[in-house]
Parts: C-alpha cells; sequence; structure tokens
C-alpha cells in the first residue's frame, strides 16, 4: 500500500518529468511532491482507518454504506446495487452486514470502484456522486499539500497514478476542475502506462512484485 521512493520516482519517470506532484488514487490514496533536487513532501497512505481518501477503496466502502441505507429505506434496486450485492455474495441486507464485519483483503472493495464507475457513466445518479464525492476529498489532500508548501502559485505537472485515477474520466475531471480553483498553475496530466513501465526506464525493481497486497486473484483495473 505504502508508495516506496523508487515507485514514485517511477511514477514521475513514466510520465517523463523530473519534478511535480504524483497523485495516487489506487487501493489506497497518496499525494506527493518531488522537486528537481528530490526533495519530497507526502500527504495520506495512512490505511484505510485515517486516511486513504479518495481511493478505490474508499468509493467502494462508501458505496455499501450508501446501499445499506437505500435497502433500509426500501428504495428501489438499481443496476448499481445489483451488481455491489452479487460482488459481494450478498442476497439482502443482513447479509451485506456480514459481508462487512468479516475479515477480507482490500481489494475487493476497492475493486467496486470499477463497478461505480461502469454505473456512473451510464448515468446512475448515486455511482456519479460517489465518484465526485470522492474527488473532492482527494483534491482536499492536495489542496493542504500545496499550501502546506506554500506552492500553490507554482507551475508544475500533476500526474494522476493509480488505478481510479488513470481510469474514471468523471473522477479525473472533477478532480482538475476542483484543483484548478486553488492552484491554477498545475499541469494535470494522467499516467497512460503503469509507474511499473518508469521503473524499468530507471533500472529499478518492481515493489509489486515483493508485496502480498498485490496478488489477491480479485484484482481488477480498480486495484493497485
Amino acid at each position: 500500500h505504502f508508495l516506496q521512493t523508487d515507485e514514485r520516482m517511477a511514477a514521475l519517470a513514466t510520465a517523463g518529468q523530473a519534478d511535480g506532484i504524483v497523485v495516487v488514487a489506487g487501493t489506497g490514496a497518496r499525494v506527493v511532491w518531488q522537486s528537481p533536487h528530490r526533495r519530497k513532501f507526502s500527504l495520506d497512505a495512512l490505511g484505510p482507518v485515517l486516511g486513504d481518501g479518495g481511493s478505490a477503496y474508499y468509493i467502494g466502502r462508501e458505496a455499501l454504506r450508501a446501499i445499506a441505507r437505500d435497502i433500509q429505506l426500501r428504495r428501489p434496486t438499481t443496476r448499481l446495487r445489483r451488481r455491489v450485492m452479487r460482488t459481494c455474495g450478498s442476497a439482502g441486507l443482513a447479509a451485506l452486514i456480514r459481508f462487512s464485519l468479516q475479515p477480507r483483503d482490500r481489494s475487493l472493495i476497492a475493486s467496486l470502484a470499477k463497478i461505480v464507475d461502469d454505473e456512473a457513466r451510464a448515468g446512475d445518479r448515486l455511482a456519479r456522486r460517489l465518484l465526485l464525492d470522492a474527488a473532492t476529498i482527494m483534491a482536499g489532500t492536495i489542496r493542504e499539500l500545496v499550501q502546506h508548501l506554500g506552492i500553490a502559485g507554482a507551475a508544475m505537472p500533476l500526474i494522476g497514478s493509480g488505478s481510479v485515477a488513470m481510469n474514471s474520466n468523471i473522477y479525473w475531471r472533477e478532480l482538475c476542475r476542483q484543483v484548478r480553483q486553488f492552484a491554477p498553475r498545475l499541469r494535470p496530466q494522467r499516467l497512460r502506462l503503469p509507474p511499473v513501465v518508469g521503473l524499468a526506464a530507471l533500472g529499478l525493481p518492481d515493489p509489486a512484485a515483493r508485496s502480498e497486497e498485490h496478488t489477491s486473484e480479485l484484482q481488477s483495473p480498480y486495484v493497485i
């Protein structure tokens, strides 16, 4: 979950940049600034209890919470609800509660972000709201970072990495819209290739190969 220094460098290398802000929105969430001299400062990467706001896990968790409330209020079933419940192996509220209380790899809940994005693009209002909310949380982390460092007026790349930032157009557009309001000179760009490409360019080993968090059988484009 925690970005290593070489992974941060890899994201910059993959984007063809030597410095800038890297926004990682995958299973977890982190915002990292690196100067041309490789000074760095980062926020979040605190895990699902203390942080990871705007991550795939965050989106999946909020989807589960919203669906549970909709069931209690007996709101009409939507395709989003059916797909999420099926993925969780739940047939009703009681089963969903049991699912939520069982220990499991975070990648399963993070994988629900892909379903949320699919349904948001298909016009589901709840799914769209979940993505916009997650983008708002991530924009808040970026705001705190640039204000803390005093670089809100600096011109530098804002690089989107991680499954959500790279794959959800709704999320990325909203994130960029909000960032422009407080850091208008940042230049947003999304990675089109995973940071492992940058690792290869730098001649560094892939940390994912050493991490059991990357071996779940439930891997999806929304899990890193």
